[in-house]
């Protein structure tokens, strides 16, 4: 009977190895043609101005050593600033950048920023659509963010997002499946 415990619980341990090596040792998908996911770490008031925290995320395995990011923001189909933003980064294959933009803001997307911070309102609906250009290729990646802006409490003029990709806007078109973006 004591041969027999050790013997299952040692079947029992190679059970587990075997199934936790096939799940380590399958090959690695090579994720590419995917559009960046782009989160608003902070918005801040200065002035006439608003600065955008931003994180862009690459979840290719491909870097792009040059790319161009335009965007939009809207708070409430408003538009945040007149016309496209553009920055221009770097991003590593899986790799993630920090960076912030600034810029004049609309009157009236100031108006309602101030109206969170006084707490007349609650929330404010928003909407970021873009695209990422690779500036080897020329390839596009469509992207397209909506969610809430928050007044963040003992902080009058900062203001958090929590927000949800819409991964229908990925531009299909300017993406050649055959090559690497």
């Amino acid at each position: 009977m004591k041969i027999e415990k050790h013997s299952g619980f040692k079947l029992f341990l190679l059970l587990i190895a075997l199934i936790m090596l096939s799940s380590c040792g399958g090959k690695q998908r090579k994720v590419r043609n995917q559009p960046p996911q782009i989160f608003i770490a902070n918005i801040e008031v200065i002035g006439e101005e608003i600065r955008f925290e931003l994180q862009i995320r690459n979840i290719n395995n491909i870097p792009i050593p040059e790319a161009q990011v335009t965007f939009e923001f809207y708070f409430e189909d408003s538009p945040v600033f007149d016309g496209v933003q553009t920055l221009n980064l770097s991003l590593d294959g899986r790799g993630t950048e920090k960076t912030s933009w600034q810029g004049k803001a609309a009157p009236l997307a100031i108006q309602r920023l101030n109206d969170l911070t006084k707490g007349s309102i609650k929330d404010l609906d928003y909407q970021s659509k873009g695209e990422m250009i690779n500036l080897g290729t020329k390839k596009k990646l469509a992207f397209s963010k909506h969610g809430k802006v928050f007044a963040v409490p003992g902080k009058p003029g900062h203001f958090r997002v929590a927000g949800v990709s819409d991964r229908s806007r990925v531009n299909r078109e300017a993406i050649n499946r055959d090559e690497n973006y």
